[in-house]
């Protein structure tokens, strides 16, 4: 095991300035308060409120949306959902076929196919938002164990214990790193569905 020489142990015992001015700049977690209007916020890291779910309703109202909508049944539609929801498919790029598909629909039709369609493009993007969520979980509760960990070593002196620490703070910031972008996806794919619902709309 790598020993810390004098000089580096004498950092270290610097370590809980360090990790305070770390946490403060980090939000660790603290129990509850992440998000106060969630159910259960125990493993939620992130700043934005957690949002378990995205349904067609926070984005669309007329025409309604059938409760059978059968939008599995329709190659089509099956296979533009796909590609417009695909990892690595802009919001212009999506909503620019999703706007070509709907100026192919005859105008009579598109009451009927484009509530379809969107129901279509709900299913698939909160099945990738609650995909998110769980990931997010995932990591709040390793970012959670590794700023437990900390806190035992805080007052640590000796240098098994001091290079633990070292590692465990070198998780904790790449982890807080990550923490920024991955707390963004569940926003980003609200507002893709809720910029898809702007086009169809626009086409009715």
């Amino acid at each position: 095991m790598r020993r810390i020489g004098r000089g580096g142990a004498s950092a270290f015992l610097r370590l809980p300035l360090m990790l305070a001015v770390l946490v403060a700049g980090t939000a660790l977690p603290s129990g509850s308060g992440w998000a106060a209007d969630s159910e259960d916020t125990a493993d939620w890291p992130c700043p934005q409120p957690r949002a378990p779910n995205l349904t067609a309703g926070l984005f669309w109202e007329d025409p309604p949306i059938p409760a059978d909508a059968r939008w599995q049944d329709d190659a089509a539609l099956v296979a533009l959902i796909d590609a417009v929801t695909a990892r690595g498919v802009s919001v212009a790029e999506g909503s620019a076929r999703l706007a070509a598909f709907a100026e192919e629909v005859p105008q009579a039709a598109r009451a009927r196919v484009l509530p379809v369609l969107f129901a279509g493009l709900v299913a698939r993007i909160d099945e990738q938002h609650r995909s998110a969520i769980t990931s997010i979980e995932r990591l709040g509760r390793r970012q959670a164990a590794i700023a437990a960990k900390l806190r035992t070593l805080d007052t640590a002196t000796d240098e098994d214990s001091l290079e633990q620490r070292d590692l465990a703070l070198r998780a904790y910031r790449g982890q807080s790193q990550m923490m920024g972008a991955v707390c963004r996806v569940p926003t980003e794919l609200g507002a893709r569905l809720g910029a898809y619902a702007r086009v169809l709309h626009a086409a009715l």
